[in-house]
């Protein structure tokens, strides 16, 4: 990511790991809207450290991606949507193609995408 020009926010809360597991648990046991709102305040946790961008790498995650309200500025990326369309790009389908799977809201303002992840924290 550095080499690319983007630095990495990790939020160091506690709270922030909390939320994210419990999101991965209620995503488990088939709770989508709760998981979707413990994911939403582990969103305004990461916000609140500074980033401006996350990324949703886990596969439970994901799952939530479609359900969660607009994040007021954040963008969030889904980690397996965007594999997803990378490997349909390189398979040879045009982006525009690619382009069926989810998309990444841009930022509000001049629609620029700007990058810090937010990512789970070990």
């Amino acid at each position: 990511m550095s080499a690319a020009g983007f630095e990495a926010c990790v939020p160091q809360s506690a709270e922030f790991q909390e939320r994210v597991d419990s999101a991965i648990g209620l995503v488990k046991a088939g709770a989508i809207a709760q998981a979707a709102a413990e994911t939403e305040r582990a969103l305004d946790i990461a916000q609140s450290a500074g980033a401006d961008a996350t990324l949703l790498g886990c596969t439970e995650l994901s799952v939530v991606a479609a359900s969660l309200n607009d994040p007021a500025g954040l963008m969030v990326v889904d980690s397996n949507a965007a594999l997803a369309r990378a490997c349909l790009i390189r398979l040879g389908f045009g982006s525009q193609e690619a382009r069926g799977l989810p998309t990444v809201p841009r930022l509000q303002g001049n629609g620029r995408l700007t990058w810090r992840a937010a990512q789970r924290a070990s």
